[in-house]
């Protein structure tokens, strides 16, 4: 699989649409910690049983997050992870309650 740098932006953009379109300004998550799988490990489906898990933080994600949006640190490959991370806390909140067309 190849994606695109523009993909991306144009799935963003998609995002932030779908938001406002649902008149959704603020979304509460009402979780903090998660696990992770390793990234060494979250392709390899024939180790399954041997995944190294480790707990993330939410709270800790945003908070780097907005760091990098306020300047206080620079934005770095694993603020990638982070986003994830969030964008996933995002869905969990947003599918229940919204209509999911």
């Amino acid at each position: 699989m190849v994606i695109k740098t523009e993909e991306i932006e144009g799935l963003f953009k998609l995002l932030i649409e779908k938001l406002k379109e649902g008149g959704i300004e603020n979304i509460s998550i009402n979780q903090d910690y998660y696990l992770n799988i390793s990234p060494s490990d979250l392709y390899k489906l024939e180790k399954i049983s041997n995944v190294e898990l480790t707990v993330g933080s939410l709270d800790d994600d945003w908070q780097s997050l907005l760091k990098t949006i306020n300047g206080e640190s620079i934005f770095t490959y694993l603020d990638f992870n982070r986003i994830a991370s969030i964008l996933n806390a995002v869905s969990e909140e947003i599918i229940p309650t919204y209509d999911l067309a």
